[in-house]
């Protein structure tokens, strides 16, 4: 479990990244952030933060997002949806850029 981050203003998306130490392997680490219990990628899922597996760079970014608006108060939360099937990424980092 990863701790909740709690907005302190109004914010709007614009980029997200992920990183790890140890790169997945046999199958995609897919990351998905929550907004107050719902996924920010609600309607297009396919979006997500995806990681191919053996991904050398060890890093993801998207900019595409169902919600994009955050008001002080709101609660995000990472849930791991995939970690791989092989080797699992290890020591996930998730950063939102906001405006």
């Amino acid at each position: 479990m990863t701790p909740a981050l709690i907005s302190n203003g109004s914010w709007t998306i614009t980029k997200a990244f992920a990183y790890v130490k140890t790169v997945n392997t046999g199958a995609a680490l897919i990351i998905d952030i929550n907004k107050n219990g719902t996924s920010i990628w609600n309607v297009t899922p396919a979006n997500r933060l995806t990681m191919s597996a053996g991904d050398a760079d060890k890093y993801t970014t998207q900019t595409s997002f169902d919600t994009t608006s955050l008001v002080e108060g709101d609660i995000l939360t990472i849930d791991i949806d995939q970690v791989g099937s092989t080797i699992a990424g290890d020591s996930l980092t998730v950063q939102l850029m906001v405006v």
